[in-house]
């Protein structure tokens, strides 16, 4: 079971090129970067204006009965059936699922939402019952989720996590999202689309690995921590720190994450103070194309010096 973009263009998109297993396939970008519309070009809702898009062989643009084996979570469109249930029930025809509207939902403790009318559901509840749907697909082809963990209806992350996991030893799994924080739990890699195309793949949604050059920061949730900042100004991984009198979390900053953490866990262990909560301060989409603008800005000025130089020309 394979996903092919072959110099695909559409929209927001440039010659995109990319080929996914199954497994799960994180991309983190905006939409103005192009995230939904590659998840609407691999859900076959539009045909791309250049290059091929196949899942298994086949152009989901074309192929109704592909489509029915595809669970999407993208759309924002408000349903058109009066009851939720009605709705649900409709929609899991469509994927010719075998399980009920009542036991799909309960499964991830949402079921009061069928109850309701599709009217009073806000875009979150909306989103909630579409992964709800995506997720009870038998053997499907593939998975298309936007913003796979922001949800209304009361979901519950871990069995998010858990159930995406699970269809992608079998599926290919892809999940757009905006936040690197997001990116981080659902997986120790992730794709960066930029501006319609994919700048990188990063090995380990970290700071540094974000915006090259950054040092690395952890959030501390703790305590004792008036204590724990002051016998971190001391460790040799700690090159700063944030910390506010009366304030019970402080942010480090290192070379390294797993460095700084195990000072940190070290420190917890031998004195004894408990941490609540030990978290990455990751870049926002923001930060991160301003660092790769300024990265690329430096490196035409590199080239350009070196190549008057070359010549023999004052630059």
């Amino acid at each position: 079971m394979t996903l092919t973009l072959a110099e695909v263009s559409y929209d927001r998109l440039f010659q995109l090129t990319l080929q996914l297993e199954p497994g799960l396939h994180v991309i983190v970008g905006n939409v103005s970067d192009g995230t939904l519309d590659l998840l609407q070009l691999c859900g076959g809702d539009v045909p791309p204006r250049r290059g091929r898009v196949l899942i298994d062989g086949e152009a989901p643009h074309r192929s109704p009965q592909l489509r029915r084996k595809l669970g999407c979570a993208y759309s924002d469109a408000p349903f058109e059936e009066k009851l939720v249930r009605d709705a649900v029930a409709r929609r899991l025809e469509l994927h010719e699922c075998s399980v009920t509207p009542e036991s799909a939902l309960a499964r991830f403790g949402i079921e009061p939402l069928l109850t309701r009318a599709a009217s009073t559901l806000g875009a979150l509840d909306r989103h909630a019952l579409e992964l709800a749907i995506a997720l009870s697909i038998e053997s499907p082809k593939a998975l298309l989720l936007y913003e796979p963990l922001a949800f209304g209806g009361g979901f519950d992350t871990e069995l998010v996590l858990s159930a995406l996991r699970r269809q992608a030893e079998h599926s290919v799994v892809v999940c757009a999202t905006a936040s690197p924080r997001t990116a981080a739990l659902l997986g120790p890699a992730a794709l960066l689309l930029e501006d319609g195309r994919l700048k990188r793949h990063i090995v380990a949604p970290t700071r540094p690995a974000f915006t090259p050059g950054a040092r690395a920061r952890v959030r501390i949730e703790c305590a004792h921590a008036e204590l724990m900042a002051e016998a971190l100004t001391r460790h040799p991984a700690v090159s700063g720190l944030t910390w506010q009198r009366g304030d019970a979390f402080l942010i480090v900053e290192g070379s390294e994450v797993e460095a700084l953490s195990g000072a940190i866990l070290s420190l917890s262990v031998e004195r004894e103070w408990w941490i609540s909560q030990l978290t990455q301060v990751l870049p926002d989409p923001v930060e991160i194309r301003a660092t790769h603008a300024a990265l690329a800005r430096a490196a035409y000025e590199t080239t350009h010096h070196r190549l008057h130089t070359d010549r023999g020309e004052r630059p």
